[in-house]
């Protein structure tokens, strides 16, 4: 049995099978090549849990042959510059602190071994609980210690703000 198709028979049998080509290709692109575009995942602002490590471990780390100008300089860099409350707080204590420095030609490491976030303001204020060891340099001897250190937001950034007076943790312990 033979069929005879007439010439518009077969251009529209051409055509079928033009579109079929290109319609199974356009679903064989999309089905297997093309992959859906990836949700974007913001990223988190960290917590200022390691400024204030670096901080609490530069305030307590004086070194009389390194001079009160660096530990000032280093403190004044955690913070973020001169012009910031951290730099001027640095100041302040270096005033109270190098005096003993220098008498007693002190050389002090710290090294921390835990910091917990005690109270996060919300408003780029947090304040943390940095456990760890003080060490003298001279002698030897060891002291464990904790201290509460402020750090604030910039930015991205979390900078040094003040190691916490006692006062200022038993008012921030007094108000939960």
């Amino acid at each position: 049995m033979e069929i005879k198709l007439s010439n518009l028979g077969k251009i529209l049998g051409v055509l079928v099978v033009i579109v079929l080509v290109l319609g199974g290709g356009w679903w064989g692109v999309r089905t297997f090549l093309a992959q859906p575009a990836p949700t974007p995942t913001p990223t988190p602002i960290p917590d200022g849990r390691e400024t204030a490590v670096a901080a609490l471990t530069a305030f307590l780390s004086m070194d009389v042959s390194e001079g009160q100008d660096a530990w000032v300089a280093r403190l004044c860099d955690l913070a973020g510059g001169e012009d910031t409350n951290g730099c001027a707080y640095a100041h302040l204590m270096a005033e109270v602190y190098w005096p003993n420095v220098l008498r007693d030609k002190k050389r002090l490491g710290y090294e921390a071994q835990e910091a917990v976030l005690v109270r996060d303001f919300g408003d780029g204020r947090q304040v943390w609980k940095v456990s760890g060891t003080a060490k003298d340099l001279n002698t030897g001897e060891t002291k464990p210690g904790e201290f509460h250190v402020a750090v604030v937001r910039e930015g991205d950034a979390w900078r040094f703000d003040h190691v916490l007076l006692p006062q200022e943790v038993e008012a921030l312990e007094a108000n939960p």
